[in-house]
């Protein structure tokens, strides 16, 4: 539904001097394309606002309560005193994503002879990049602010199968992807920047490229990414611990709605289980979400079950952004690839917000350079970077709904 953008400038060799011209040209594409590329980032507002940003952290206002004050009067009589609105101000840490581009120096050899060798190189190493870009950002702002893909779960070694369960989520562990091998309590290093080179979602286990010792205690996670994520909605729908350096235990409406049924389940995603997901999230914050984001096989099992329970005839609800997903009652539930399985959550638009220093990822060039080479290596190499962060207003207008039935 949404088109890729590829725009590139075609210039005469002598205006070129190497691909920095055309690499910059397609900075703009390239922002455009991540914005659109999930709902989560094509929904939220943007703030890059410069006084947000401080040089070290994003600084925000945060509501942990209606506005008090309102009350009705006699006709001769006057207004309540006006209550101070029941809010804090945060410093939040930045975020700060990036990926290298390189080029071979043959190939910019051969670009003198060939037009096409090197416009093809950068519009295929953009769009490569887009994707990247967008996958690492998106598995972030569902997950819980730690980087982590899949817990192991059961001890092995040394060996190359590690045992993650039959639950992961598999969408993120696909075949290349460069991963590191961490305790998940201390950060403790197992093994850093292994690659996936295959994965059995019967077994429930994934093949690295070399061999690892590990147990319960560790997971998988993004590379280089342990300590230093961006928050994510597991963040703002937990109901213990600090969030945006602010404790929950002090201030009760920071807590996220979650209403995962109680038990071993799991259970299925009924429509009592949403009623009462809106139910609750209205009562604890005046107001509910916005639309839900659902674990793609929970999403099916939901509108399965919506047919029978609801009379429901398939009617598909629209986002502003275009995507479109199943309606019940006037809410959009739309799958999310990136979700943790058999997770759903409640999204108020309002309430979360992506604070961001650009607008997209730009080229660092601080040394007056976009391309290094380094000893190591022949290519010529540059890299994106981008500072963010998904900050939020509210917590308890966001609902976590998990241990859903998936469907089969």
């Amino acid at each position: 539904m949404f088109v890729r953008l590829h725009t590139l400038r075609f210039m005469p060799d002598e205006a070129v001097a190497d691909f920095a011209d055309l690499l910059r040209d397609q900075k703009g594409p390239l922002a455009r394309q991540i914005k659109w590329s999930t709902v989560l980032m094509s929904e939220l507002e943007r703030d890059s606002s410069p006084e947000k940003y401080d040089g070290e952290k994003f600084r925000m206002g945060v509501i942990l309560a209606p506005h008090a004050g309102t009350g009705m009067i006699t006709e001769t009589g006057g207004p309540n005193s006006p209550q101070l609105l029941e809010k804090t101000k945060t410093r939040i840490d930045v975020g700060i994503v990036t990926i290298p581009v390189s080029f071979t120096t043959k190939l910019m050899e051969v670009s003198d002879n060939r037009d096409n060798a090197w416009l093809d190189a950068v519009e295929g190493k953009m769009d490569e990049a887009e994707k990247a870009f967008r996958r690492t950002i998106n598995e972030q702002f569902c997950g819980s602010g730690d980087a982590l893909i899949a817990t192991i779960t059961a001890g092995s070694g040394p060996s190359t199968t590690v045992t993650v369960g039959t639950s992961a989520n598999f969408y993120q562990l696909y075949e290349g992807r460069i991963i590191d091998v961490r305790t998940r309590s201390n950060g403790a290093v197992i093994a850093n920047g292994v690659k996936i080179v295959s994965y059995d979602e019967v077994a429930g286990t994934v093949t690295l490229n070399t061999s690892v010792t590990v147990t319960t205690a560790e997971g998988l996670y993004i590379q280089g990414s342990y300590g230093n994520a961006i928050a994510g909605y597991g963040n703002a729908t937990a109901t213990t611990g600090t969030f945006q350096e602010i404790n929950r235990a002090t201030y009760p409406q920071w807590k996220g709605t979650d209403v995962t049924p109680v038990g071993t389940g799991p259970f299925d995603p009924t429509v009592a289980i949403f009623d009462k997901a809106e139910r609750l999230s209205r009562r604890r914050s005046g107001d509910g979400p916005d639309f839900y984001i659902m674990d793609p096989a929970v999403k099916d099992k939901f509108t399965q079950l919506l047919t029978i329970q609801a009379q429901w005839n398939g009617a598909e609800g629209t986002l502003e952004t275009g995507w479109v997903g199943a309606k019940y009652r006037n809410k959009t539930y739309m799958d999310e690839f990136d979700m943790p399985p058999k997770t759903v959550y409640g999204v108020n638009k309002e309430d979360a917000l992506i604070l961001t220093v650009d607008d997209g990822p730009d080229w660092d060039e601080r040394d007056g350079s976009m391309f290094k080479r380094f000893s190591r290596t022949l290519p010529l190499e540059a890299w994106l970077v981008w500072m963010l962060q998904l900050g939020f207003k509210r917590c308890n207008s966001a609902v976590k709904i998990g241990n859903m039935t998936p469907a089969s």
